[in-house]
């Protein structure tokens, strides 16, 4: 068994078991759900249930963050397929918008995503910075000591998490039977590479990146800008928009988002209620009635593999946009 501290446990073979240390401590988490009573469960101190004893994994995520959503059904199966078998998923919820902060927000989003395992949040990231994390998702795979065995960032290495599982599954219950795997190794590398899809897409003055206005009329505070083309996966914006670090709010009717882009999946985060529409490049009109937002919604979605095209997105004044992400 390797031997190595948190941080070096993060560029380690997550297909491995190596002991990175004492779980750091759970602090500054409020609101458990998912739990009997919202009791807090603490993987430094494991309990037994149902005569098993427990092991745990800590996830790191965010609700609007399209790679959680993805890794969260890959936890979820995992959670459900071994929980009588001592397992113990614990999702951490970081924030990464401000809207993320609310209760209520992130327990509609959780059973909206089929998510039954604990929750918590820690709005004030002290658990975050306990565990020096610095990604959404990540993971912590913590044994029936109360030590970090495995670490990985990002989406994938479900197959080889689950083998970890199981062996300290069996480590903890000598002579346990466990069901057969149900991740399967092909699947086990970094999914849904698609060469050349856009990347995230933050919309606010603090991250943007790929906007295709001038430069210098991108800064916070109200403008009213003139149509240009976006560029080969970029956005432009169009027409009068208040721009806040985070976030951008149209300031009168006409404003529109234009987005080129290469993905099978295009999302939008956002706040508010009223209608996005959204016209593509083919003429094709779609409407996007909101009224349980903040979260992410679905402007285009096709099967199979990624393509090309360019949509423009005319958001309402009564609504706020945060970021495009695609699948």
């Amino acid at each position: 068994m390797a031997s190595a501290s948190l941080a070096a446990c993060r560029d380690g073979n997550p297909a491995e078991l190596r002991d990175c240390g004492d779980v750091p401590a759970f602090e500054g988490l409020t609101n458990w759900m998912n739990t009997p009573g919202g009791a807090a469960i603490d993987p430094a101190h494991p309990e037994k249930r149902d005569g098993k004893q427990t092991i745990t994994l800590v996830d790191f995520w965010a609700y609007a963050c399209i790679n959680c959503q993805r890794a969260n059904e890959h936890l979820t199966r995992l959670y459900d397929h071994y929980r009588d078998f001592g397992l113990n998923v614990v999702g951490i919820h970081a924030p990464e918008y401000a809207f993320e902060h609310d209760t209520d927000n992130v327990a509609r989003a959780a059973r909206e995503q089929g998510i039954h395992y604990a929750i918590a949040q820690d709005n004030n990231f002290l658990t975050w910075n306990n565990f020096s994390n610095r990604a959404w998702p990540a993971h912590y795979l913590v044994d029936a000591r109360g030590r970090v065995r495995q670490v990985h960032e990002g989406e994938g290495a479900y197959a080889a998490t689950e083998s970890l599982v199981r062996t300290l599954l069996a480590d903890a219950n000598p002579g346990i039977g466990l069901p057969s795997p149900i991740e399967a190794a092909a699947k086990d590398t970094q999914p849904i590479a698609t060469p050349g899809r856009n990347p995230e897409t933050y919309l606010g003055t603090d991250r943007a990146m790929y906007y295709s206005n001038p430069f210098r009329e991108y800064e916070p505070g109200p403008h009213n800008f003139a149509y240009v083309a976006p560029d080969e996966k970029g956005y432009s914006l169009e027409g009068p928009w208040e721009l806040r670090g985070q976030s951008i709010t149209p300031a009168g009717p006409g404003a529109k988002i234009h987005l080129n882009y290469y993905a099978a999946l295009v999302q939008i985060v956002a706040s508010g209620r009223g209608e996005l529409r959204v016209t593509e490049d083919s003429g094709r009109v779609s409407t996007f009635p909101t009224s349980e937002v903040p979260g992410t919604i679905d402007l285009v979605k096709t099967p199979g593999r990624a393509h090309g095209g360019t949509v423009t997105i005319e958001v309402p004044e009564s609504m706020s946009a945060y970021s495009l992400t695609f699948g």
